[in-house]
């Protein structure tokens, strides 16, 4: 599968920074609160797999000087693997 990516610059990169801690924020306030990880797995999952996601835009963006644009999270995987096949590796963990 070859990824659909971007261009970025720093302004972008930046941004998608930005947005992985809005996501990684909450998900360790849900993980805090949590008196059983089963109770809240999802809303727990959701935003760990939008600030992965994130995270991996702004490290393709920092190191490839693109990212991934795709609906398809395995393509921003894919581009992932480009830079580092063990950050990839954590990405595509299913839970």
């Amino acid at each position: 599968m070859t990824p659909r990516t971007v261009k970025a610059d720093e302004a972008m990169r930046r941004g998608r920074l930005v947005k992985a801690e809005q996501f990684a924020d909450p998900a360790v306030a849900v993980d805090m609160l949590a008196d059983e990880a089963a109770d809240v797995a999802d809303a727990y999952v959701t935003p760990c797999v939008h600030a992965g996601i994130a995270a991996a835009d702004v490290v393709c963006a920092a190191r490839l000087g693109e990212y991934s644009r795709g609906e398809n999270h395995d393509e921003a995987i894919a581009l992932l693997s480009a830079v580092d096949k063990n950050l990839s590796g954590h990405l595509r963990v299913r839970c």
